[in-house]
């Protein structure tokens, strides 16, 4: 079913841009799943790379206990705002208060190498004074358990994330809606300052691309929707600082 128009009343600018769900590669059913096993093992990755089924839906279950018959609110700070693969109804702008994007996951095949990781945006706990600027989606509570599914089996298949409500402040009022927060007790996060994360980002590239075209398409796309990151500008200058020189 596609978002309908009336979902963007108040996120026109997102209507012409956002991927429809039944477009969307984002949506993964268990099957798919599979058959993104059998390329894995086809290239090589380390094997297993994923949290299994059981695992996803096991977390996904602990997470929606108790909200049962009720609307799924989805915060979208990254590519979830333009390819949510979810059947969503309302789309508002949102912000939240004690969180921010940033790059401080590695990667070493999508956007990074072996030699030369790359970094993954994520939602990242800050100080009281921070904030992101996102979207948040509304799932109806008679859809909610489908469009979950879909939604664990994109956010959570590398068990990179925590999920969990978080208070949000919309356009439409205060609403509580699911966010995926980076583990920080993995290997793989960092904690760098802008200036090391656009060493690291000018550097690198892997199977999706270069990871500095994946920040200047990230930084487009937010202003486009009229999203302001200021941390995520002053990043793409130092990017292109770089990889001028």
């Amino acid at each position: 079913m596609p978002i309908p128009d009336a979902a963007f009343a108040d996120t026109p600018e997102l209507k012409s841009r956002i991927i429809q769900p039944e477009d969307s590669r984002m949506r993964l059913s268990v099957a798919d799943l599979d058959k993104v096993d059998d390329l894995a093992r086809s290239q090589g990755r380390e094997y297993p790379w994923r949290l299994s089924n059981e695992a996803l839906e096991a977390s996904r279950q602990e997470t929606m206990a108790g909200r049962e018959n009720k609307d799924l609110w989805v915060f979208g700070y990254g590519s979830l705002i333009w390819d949510p693969g979810l059947e969503a109804v309302e789309l508002r702008r949102a912000r939240t208060s004690g969180y921010r994007r940033r790059f401080c996951l590695t990667q070493t095949y999508d956007r990074g190498s072996m030699q030369h990781p790359g970094l993954m945006l994520a939602l990242d706990r800050g100080d009281a004074q921070d904030r992101c600027d996102a979207i948040v989606m509304r799932i109806p509570a008679e859809a909610a358990d489908t469009e979950s599914g879909y939604l664990w089996r994109r956010e959570m298949i590398a068990g990179s994330y925590t999920p969990g409500f978080i208070d949000c402040e919309t356009t439409g009022g205060s609403v509580e809606a699911i966010a995926f927060l980076v583990s920080r007790d993995l290997p793989r996060y960092v904690d760098w300052p802008l200036e090391r994360q656009a060493k690291q980002i000018a550097g690198a590239s892997g199977a999706a691309g270069t990871n500095a075209a994946y920040l200047e398409n990230l930084v487009t796309d937010l202003q486009a929707v009229g999203i302001q990151d200021r941390d995520m500008e002053q990043l793409l200058r130092l990017v292109r600082d770089q990889t001028d020189d």
